[in-house]
């Protein structure tokens, strides 16, 4: 008898032995497969996480965007170049508009229009002009056919703008004169805006001198950090009534577990029915649920505890569960917010680059582009100068420059314009030479220009009684780049 009964407690040691063992090998075996798992679980996170950063890029980008495009410099310069044509078209209208019945609001639009030396000759004038007007009883307006600004220095507020113009003056008897004049202008920026101060017609073998503009600087690219993704939140410490591990990899003085609750070797020490069957179902695979409820109908229906340990042992998962289930939830959500508002800060940002991009004055690069403008202006009036000269000694010249220089409907014009040259020439001896004298890009973007042409033109007859008459011309011609050369088209 003490033979088997030595024998049986020798067994049920081994199996309280064993399934203590078993229980914290399932135990430490949950704990390091828990974060594993989670990140398995989760996709949402990771996706959510992923669609942050994207837009994180594209509101860095965009925000560079519309900082490049809000402090272009050259923009300010084209803002400025249309002022300063705007202004000077009008003053020129307003020198050039003079009514005898309202001859002191015509006076004073002179005077407001003007600026330095031209206004002083206004001011000091003023009474002459005035009896002059009275006594002719004139009315004379005028219309800007085409402008264009020669040059520019906005540091210095200076510019230089050459207008065509039709001036019609009508007197009391008789029918209108209409005229159209050619007139160089020179404006000042003030307090007021740009005024002229000087004004007349345009000189013969005048040249224009560019003002190189400022070139816009360009910003080095702000860099971006990339976002930090939090760290998880330390895990909470053990709830009342645990002991915390023990110095020294976790165990005590004896060797065993210090984290071990307390209670959970003596549940299994006595040997009793009940114990036995708990041994059981812990090597069969049942374990608590969540919230330490038995997945045995029997232990959820009566609520019976083992003892105080049991208590103990079914909060700690709960503690230690809780707060990952939450932020597994909460923060996906707060990235997909995150996302939506960077999102939306992006499509502004672009849309407001583009919107900027897009105003005409930018989308005009004469004199801010130096190149270019000078580029156009020269091969331009060279063009000008060859196709509306010809020589009845040799017209084979002027057919050549056609085909050199002129392109698309510009052919026809020329043909019709030279018509009664070629006609006439043969007979009258008739050179005709075209000097250009002025020129000025009006619009430039891209591939396509528009200039304005001052020039003049001498008509030579080398018969019997040579005689040589002189014109102004001016043109308004379009551009096109083909190749690596302007055509006027």
């Amino acid at each position: 008898m003490a033979r088997q009964r030595t024998a049986t407690a020798t067994t049920e040691r081994d199996e309280s032995t064993g399934d203590g063992g078993s229980a914290a090998t399932s135990e430490t075996s949950g704990r390091t497969e828990r974060p594993g798992a989670a990140r398995a679980r989760n996709p949402l996170l990771l996706a959510a996480l992923v669609l942050a950063l994207c837009a994180v890029g594209a509101a860095g980008w965009g925000s560079w965007q519309r900082y490049q495009a809000a402090n272009d410099d050259s923009a300010s310069f084209a803002q400025a170049r249309d002022d300063a044509l705007a202004a000077g078209e009008q003053a020129v209208q307003n020198m050039n508009t003079l009514d005898h019945k309202t001859l002191e609001q015509g006076l004073d639009s002179w005077e407001q229009s003007t600026t330095g030396d031209l206004h002083r000759q206004l001011v000091d004038g003023r009474d002459a002009f005035a009896r002059q007007i009275t006594e002719a009883k004139t009315v004379s307006t005028a219309k800007v056919l085409s402008g264009a600004v020669t040059e520019l220095d906005e540091r210095a507020g200076r510019a230089g703008v050459m207008v065509a113009l039709r001036v019609t003056v009508t007197a009391p008897e008789g029918e209108p004169a209409v005229k159209e004049s050619r007139l160089i202008g020179s404006l000042t920026r003030t307090s007021e805006g740009w005024k002229l101060s000087a004004l007349g017609q345009a000189p013969v073998g005048a040249t224009v001198r560019l003002t190189p503009a400022p070139h816009p600087p360009h910003p080095a690219r702000p860099g971006e950090d990339p976002p930090h993704v939090d760290d998880p939140p330390p895990r909470q410490p053990p709830p009342p009534g645990h002991d915390a591990p023990a110095p020294g990899g976790g165990r005590d003085g004896a060797g065993r577990r210090a984290d071990r609750r307390p209670g959970r070797r003596d549940r299994h020490r006595p040997c009793t029915a009940r114990g036995r069957e708990h041994r059981r179902r812990a090597r069969n695979g049942s374990r608590p649920r969540l919230g330490g409820l038995s997945r045995d109908s029997d232990a959820a229906g009566t609520g019976a505890s083992d003892g105080p340990g049991d208590d103990t042992a079914t909060d700690a998962p709960r503690t230690r569960t809780s707060r990952p289930s939450r932020l597994r939830v909460t923060l996906p959500a707060v990235l997909c917010a995150l996302t939506v508002l960077l999102g939306a800060f992006a499509v502004w940002a672009f849309t407001s680059a583009d919107r900027l991009r897009d105003e005409p004055a930018r989308q005009n690069s004469a004199l801010t582009d130096i190149g270019r403008t000078s580029e156009v202006k020269g091969r331009i009036s060279e063009a000008v100068g060859a196709v509306f000269s010809y020589d009845y000694a040799s017209p084979e010249r002027a057919d050549r420059a056609a085909r050199t220089y002129l392109t698309g409907r510009a052919v026809r014009q020329h043909k019709d314009m030279l018509a009664d040259v070629r006609e006439q020439a043969p007979r009258q001896k008739l050179v005709l030479t075209t000097t250009v004298t002025e020129s000025g890009v009006e619009f430039l973007d891209g591939d396509r220009a528009r200039l304005l042409v001052f020039a003049d033109q001498s008509n030579t007859r080398t018969g019997k009684d040579e005689e040589t008459t002189y014109a102004a011309a001016m043109f308004a011609v379009d551009a096109v780049h083909r190749g690596d050369t302007w055509l006027i088209a």
